[in-house]
């Protein structure tokens, strides 16, 4: 069995891309560049959030849980975290 051989070469006739077809190319890289770091600021800020909210949900259950003990007149363990 015998490998072939490709052969690679610009075509002459082919359109050359001029430096206004490159600026449009890097002016739209930079917009979809800065459209993602938008979206990524966006979600980093909305799970800043959302953690702020876990903490605060973390404090709450952890004082029902307090008064609960009180009322069922259990030792209450102060030096337990979450």
């Amino acid at each position: 069995m015998m490998a072939h051989s490709v052969v690679v070469y610009k075509d002459p006739n082919a359109p050359r891309r001029t430096g206004l077809a490159i600026a449009i190319n890097v002016i739209a890289f930079l917009l979809v560049t800065a459209i993602f770091a938008a979206l990524a600021f966006i979600v980093l800020a909305s799970l800043d959030g959302a953690r702020e909210k876990g903490r605060e949900g973390a404090e709450r259950a952890q004082q029902s849980e307090m008064r609960m003990m009180e009322q069922t007149n259990l030792p209450v363990d102060i030096e337990t975290t979450y």
